[in-house]
């Protein structure tokens, strides 16, 4: 059997690979935390509410105008029918 050796500076990466690992999993413990108190479906339509309360006050509303297009613009029929006639009238030469 093959001898594998392993230095301490790999062990010591590892180490924090795991540390991080396992801060990640305490953060999203943390999170579902108050959602675990949640034991019924009218609460959780509650906590819901509550969150697109807090999200409606902090995103700024902005009206966004549909643009209106130039009454001598063409219809996209009109377009699709003129490109279709102009790719039907090129002619390719052997090169």
């Amino acid at each position: 059997m093959k001898d594998n050796t392993v230095s301490i500076d790999e062990v010591n990466i590892h180490m924090k690979e795991i540390d991080e690992l396992v801060a990640a999993q305490r953060e999203v413990d943390a999170a579902l935390v108050p959602l675990q108190s949640l034991d019924d479906e009218g609460d959780i339509d509650e906590e819901f509410s509550k969150l697109e309360a807090e999200l409606q006050d902090d995103v700024p509303h902005i009206h966004v105008q549909e643009p209106m297009a130039p009454s001598n613009e063409e219809s996209p029929d009109e377009v699709v029918e003129s490109l279709s006639h102009n790719m039907s009238r090129i002619r390719l030469e052997p090169i």
